[in-house]
């Protein structure tokens, strides 16, 4: 603990030390960070590249709809291994 009553006028420590942000320091270093962070942040992000289980399903599916798969044993098997390949997955 600093006693306060102590400390001289004459005494030359230092209780603030300079934060470390690019606002403190020159105008053309903050100009670069702006332009740099404003770029950042009116680009465009890229899509999610994750799917659901529905979106998956819905893809499978229409591809066997090219396959013309229209035996229900078929269809009923094909489900059977996309949901334990889901399960097996997770």
């Amino acid at each position: 603990m600093i006693d306060m009553e102590q400390i001289s006028k004459a005494d030359s420590r230092v209780f603030y030390f300079k934060p470390n942000s690019v606002y403190l320091e020159d105008p053309e270093k903050q100009r670069q960070y702006r332009q740099r962070f404003t770029q950042a942040a009116s680009s465009l992000r890229e899509p999610n590249k994750r799917f659901g289980v529905a979106d998956q399903l819905d893809a499978e599916a229409r591809a066997l709809v090219d396959q013309a798969l229209s035996d229900p044993e078929q269809v009923r098997t094909y489900l059977a291994d996309f949901f334990e390949r889901r399960v097996y997955h997770l």
